[in-house]
């Protein structure tokens, strides 16, 4: 699967998210959240967390400067985020 941080222009995001396709096809068991809703739920969720600090003051993303790469880090995270 791709990592999110190689998401740096418009297709790379699209090559991201066809990867998440394929890994959910390939590995739906090791989504903690396969079904549309709870993704939804849980993107929503890491959105709002994003922007707060980790305790080492690492892997914080500034929620007031959007880019290709937070939003595919978004959308990867949203498979697992509770």
């Amino acid at each position: 699967m791709n990592l999110p941080e190689s998401a740096q222009s418009r297709a790379d995001l699209v090559e991201h998210i066809r990867s998440l396709l394929d890994d959910l096809d390939a590995n739906e068991a090791d989504w903690e959240n396969s079904a549309l809703g709870d993704f939804l739920e849980a993107l929503a969720a890491w959105l709002t967390d994003c922007g707060k600090a980790a305790p080492n003051g690492e892997g914080a993303f500034d929620p007031d400067r959007p880019s290709w790469q937070l939003f595919a880090s978004a959308l990867s995270a949203a498979r697992v985020y509770e």
